[in-house]
């Protein structure tokens, strides 16, 4: 009997062994997953949060490709694509599109298909950052409380022709005038 008794003494520790390993690893294991978890919060509320959407979410945010077709009536040239948000010149085969990113910065991407049928893509975007307080009275918009480093200020505090330097549309406006003009 005391031997039986042994035996199952010796199983129990054992088992007692292999739970506590195993009780173990599982809180290593979770603990990381909590570690991780805590740092995505943080990283998308600290980073991220202005990105976040239920279009985000749902989405398929897969790259769309829109070709346009040259015709041969002489007023106009190319098909208007029916783009939402775009203006789109028939003539020119050139269009513009002011929109937001994924991260919420304004861009505009100025696009055009020359003689040869080549595509071409121009995007302007300006960095900056969202100040806590309104500064200035010349803007409209985002720009009383959007601070440009470079400035030292937000864009509402500075002149219209030094808003207009630094600007998303001119930057996408001065690469496209590049190109168009080495043409």
């Amino acid at each position: 009997m005391q031997v039986a008794n042994n035996n199952l003494f010796k199983r129990l520790k054992k088992r007692k062994m292999k739970d506590s390993i195993l009780n173990s690893i599982t809180w290593i294991v979770s603990s990381f997953g909590f570690i991780v978890l805590i740092t995505l919060f943080i990283f998308i509320f600290a980073k991220g949060s202005k990105t976040l959407s239920f279009d985000l979410l749902f989405s398929n945010y897969s790259k769309t490709t829109y070709s346009l077709e040259k015709t041969h009536n002489s007023l106009q040239l190319f098909t208007n694509p029916k783009l939402e948000n775009t203006y789109f010149s028939n003539i020119w085969g050139i269009s513009l599109q002011d929109d937001k990113d994924a991260e919420g910065l304004d861009v505009v991407t100025i696009a055009y298909i020359d003689e040869n049928g080549k595509g071409h893509t121009y995007r302007g975007e300006v960095e900056g950052q969202i100040n806590d307080k309104i500064l200035g009275s010349n803007g409209f918009g985002y720009d009383p409380i959007f601070y440009y480093p470079e400035y030292g200020t937000t864009l509402a505090n500075v002149s219209s022709e030094m808003k207009n330097k630094v600007s998303h549309r001119s930057r996408a406006l001065e690469k496209f005038l590049k190109d168009w003009r080495n043409k």
